[in-house]
């Protein structure tokens, strides 16, 4: 199963009292998988949210290989 080796989060303030974010999430197979933009209150707790959005691509991920050894 998939696992994610290390995570980036990249935000800019809007000037609007919002966050522009982008997430970089790097897999142990060295892929890279980019999410965002997205915007958030300026006192969001962004690791929270990364931690949110990994756990759904973790859960993605291992479903795309259920759906593989399935289809072997």
């Amino acid at each position: 199963m998939a696992s994610i080796t290390s995570t980036q989060i990249n935000s800019t303030p809007r000037g609007n009292g919002e966050l522009y974010v982008t997430y970089q999430f790097t897999l142990d197979n060295g892929d890279i998988v980019l999410d965002g933009p997205r915007f958030y209150p300026v006192d969001s707790d962004l690791n929270a949210k990364a931690a949110e959005i990994s756990q759904a691509l973790l859960d993605a991920l291992a479903a795309q290989e259920v759906d593989a050894w399935l289809s072997a």
